[in-house]
């Protein structure tokens, strides 16, 4: 059985198309701003989400950055992860991104953690 109205696309065209894709995620990414709610906590945007987690790293103590779960060292940017205190779906969705409410931690100490307080 043969498909009709079906035809390869061209590497040029596969390109092009994940060219626009990614360019209308960082426009969504860049839509949605800073809000504060009417309880006062502080909702960031993904960029200033990514640029709290620069001014963590590069504000680090010449002893390295501890984990806020295990303490351990975060060896490498990558490893990075800000990690909420009191976490996002903890009390039916809410979340406060106030640095009161972030700490350092390892990518694989908060994922194991997930919606717990420590």
């Amino acid at each position: 059985m043969k498909r009709t109205g079906f035809r390869r696309k061209s590497p040029a065209e596969v390109a092009a198309l994940r060219r626009e894709a990614s360019s209308r995620a960082a426009a969504r990414r860049r839509a949605r701003p800073t809000k504060v709610k009417r309880d006062g906590r502080l909702v960031l945007s993904e960029a200033e989400w990514l640029a709290m987690k620069k001014a963590i790293w590069n504000g680090r103590p010449r002893a390295g950055l501890l984990c806020g779960i295990c303490t351990g060292v975060i060896e490498c940017y990558e490893h990075l992860e800000p990690d909420h205190k009191i976490p996002r779906g903890f009390g039916g969705g809410t979340r406060d991104d106030r640095p009161e409410n972030i700490q350092p931690s390892h990518r694989w100490c908060n994922r194991e953690k997930g919606s717990q307080r420590i």
